[in-house]
């Protein structure tokens, strides 16, 4: 009885009389490395074809990223087209590319694009009118399939 009278007294753990332990935050999913390219951009491209096609121009590729344990016939060529251009590659979790794009089909691959670089409507006259054409354009809105796109630019 002696002993237990003793360690009654006893604090338990490290923490301070009268501390009341609080239940935890949640931890995050994923954690990512920080980089400035992913503040840098925020414009997404996903899927192999999308992002094959984005890297033949280079410059404007920020980042790749790649679901991990991913290979194969149609990633390789990818991964070397980035490796060639000296892009970054970061293998992550398909949660991490799910935080990046949303519950879409994004095949595993998503990279980071730098943001599209707009002109103004006085910069598209101004440019018809140096060469002494009429200006052309064309304002759309909610275009779903691309062969609509095509079929109204070729109309």
């Amino acid at each position: 009885m002696a002993r237990q009278e003793k360690n009654s007294n006893r604090r338990k753990g490290s923490q301070p009389k009268g501390f009341k332990k609080e239940a935890k935050a949640p931890r995050p999913k994923y954690t990512p490395e920080s980089s400035s390219n992913e503040q840098e951009s925020t414009d997404f491209v996903y899927g192999r074809h999308a992002v094959r096609e984005a890297l033949q121009q280079p410059e404007r590729v920020n980042k790749l990223w790649v679901q991990e344990a991913l290979s194969g016939k149609e990633i390789t060529p990818i991964i070397d087209l980035a490796k060639e251009h000296r892009i970054q590659i970061q293998n992550v979790p398909k949660a991490k590319l799910q935080d990046l794009v949303g519950e879409v089909v994004h095949q595993g691959v998503v990279a980071s694009i730098a943001a599209y670089e707009y002109v103004t409507l006085e910069d598209v006259f101004e440019k018809a009118q140096e060469k002494n054409e009429d200006p052309f354009i064309l304002i759309l809105d909610g275009i779903e399939d691309p062969y609509n796109l095509g079929s109204i630019l070729r109309t």
